[in-house]
């Protein structure tokens, strides 16, 4: 694109000498160096402006993809891929310290069942639905990934499994105690 530029601006200064056929004065007025001014003072900053606004859209479209990139597009959760490189991450962890964490791992019983009587709809409700339970119930340092389809993961840092337990089954009780808005 440099050089598209530069050939470009070569080839308009020859074609503006060839058809000024007298001779071209190099010198600057005072008149024309005055008449030149505002662009001297425009142009940079427009160019500021605009490569400030596309840098500003560049580090959004960024943080979009990283986003896409690392979580699950219906539950917004990590997905596989990442959440194992954050599992590999809190087991080298807890090898350095040698504290306890715990692992999770869950899926909605009877999944295909609920699919299939009621919809993919109900299934995702059903989805989102856990989703929004483990994100209420669960820690803020717990990590939570969608395997796909009804299986997640939960790395539960600092979590002995008795605690670990707790947590889950006190989730699990709420959710016994839901229904889902889109079945009989």
């Amino acid at each position: 694109m440099f050089i598209q530029g530069v050939s470009l601006q070569l080839l308009s200064a020859a074609l503006v000498a060839g058809l000024n056929a007298h001779r071209i004065d190099l010198v600057t007025t005072p008149t024309q160096l005055y008449a030149c001014l505002p662009m001297l003072l425009v142009y940079p900053m427009a160019l500021g402006y605009v490569t400030y606004v596309t840098a500003t859209k560049l580090a959004e479209y960024k943080r979009r993809l990283m986003l896409m990139s690392t979580h699950d597009g219906m539950t917004n959760v990590y997905n596989r891929h990442h959440w194992e490189q954050l599992l590999h991450n809190e087991y080298e962890i807890c090898r350095h310290i040698d504290e306890p964490s715990t692992l999770a791992l869950i899926d909605i019983d009877h999944f295909k069942t609920i699919n299939d009587s009621f919809g993919h709809n109900v299934g995702d409700e059903a989805i989102l639905f856990l989703t929004k339970e483990l994100r209420n119930g669960l820690r803020a340092t717990d990590v939570i990934g969608r395997f796909g389809g009804d299986e997640f993961a939960v790395i539960l840092p600092e979590a002995r499994a008795t605690d670990a337990v707790e947590i889950i089954n006190r989730i699990r009780s709420r959710l016994a105690a839901k229904r889902l808005t889109q079945t009989p």
